[in-house]
């Protein structure tokens, strides 16, 4: 392979001396992370090592002390998760861990819900007991399930709101429009029933009858939640996005003329 030697050979070996420089100084920064990790966290976060104001014990842990810890946590909070999920030593540490802590948080600004099995293995670390068993075949249909389930779900809530005014309006008397308002959720759900053909939820919208004093509305309810519960994955996901420059809406000022009265004292 030949190259002329011309400013565009110039400009890309420049950067690729530039790109090696960044990813070496980006070694040495998490090197130096690593060795003042109580420091850093302390910075970050506030946290500091040992015993607190209220009582309780912070450990400040780094990656290489996660493998020998030997532990049960009442809290715990993983910093960048994302840099631990394709190394299975870190991992299968930190899912242990997860296992026998009460409450754990998972810190990423690294967004992965387009890569299907990393995005299993932080809601396994999250939720092991919900999602250890669950093969990457059956999570990926479930995944492609939940916008589809989402979208009915919210149209079931809202017909249950509809449902409820209609039932004030009505006091509490059966009606063509009660009737009309919950033959409107019934289709809704049986949309939601063919979409994840799941038996328990069959059977619980089996048992919504608009005889019923409260119109079915509580079998209703029963129903979303438990497909809530097993078809809404993002659930445990909070998302924080950082505001750029862009979105800051800059002070604008205005001259405004005041009027007042000038006394002078003779």
């Amino acid at each position: 392979m030949k190259f002329k030697l011309d400013n565009d050979y110039e400009t890309v070996l420049h950067k690729v001396v530039r790109e090696k420089k960044l990813a070496d100084e980006i070694t040495r920064n998490l090197d130096f992370v690593e060795r003042y990790l109580d420091k850093v966290v302390a910075f970050k976060f506030e946290l500091f090592d040992g015993r607190n104001e209220n009582g309780n014990y912070i450990s400040i842990i780094s990656t290489e002390q996660i493998l020998s810890i030997n532990a049960e946590y009442d809290f715990i909070i993983v910093d960048e998760v994302h840099r631990f999920l394709k190394n299975k030593t870190i991992y299968d540490a930190l899912l242990n861990l997860s296992r026998h802590a009460q409450n754990i948080i998972m810190l990423s600004a690294t967004p992965m819900q387009s890569r299907q099995e990393e995005y299993k293995k932080l809601l396994t670390l999250i939720q092991p007991e919900k999602y250890e068993n669950v093969s990457q075949e059956e999570f990926n249909t479930l995944l492609e399930l939940q916008n589809s389930v989402v979208r009915k779900v919210y149209d079931s809530l809202n017909g249950i709101e509809s449902l409820n005014e209609e039932i004030k309006a009505a006091d509490g008397e059966h009606t063509e429009d009660t009737e009309m308002v919950f033959e409107d959720i019934i289709d809704s759900l049986s949309k939601i029933k063919t979409l994840i053909g799941n038996e328990t939820f069959n059977r619980i919208c089996d048992g919504i009858c608009y005889e019923n004093d409260d119109f079915g509305l509580s079998q209703m309810q029963t129903a979303l939640a438990y497909v809530c519960e097993n078809y809404q994955l993002e659930k445990s996901i909070i998302r924080n996005r950082r505001i750029g420059t862009t979105e800051i809406k800059a002070n604008i000022r205005q001259i405004v003329d005041l009027s007042y009265d000038l006394h002078i004292d003779n």
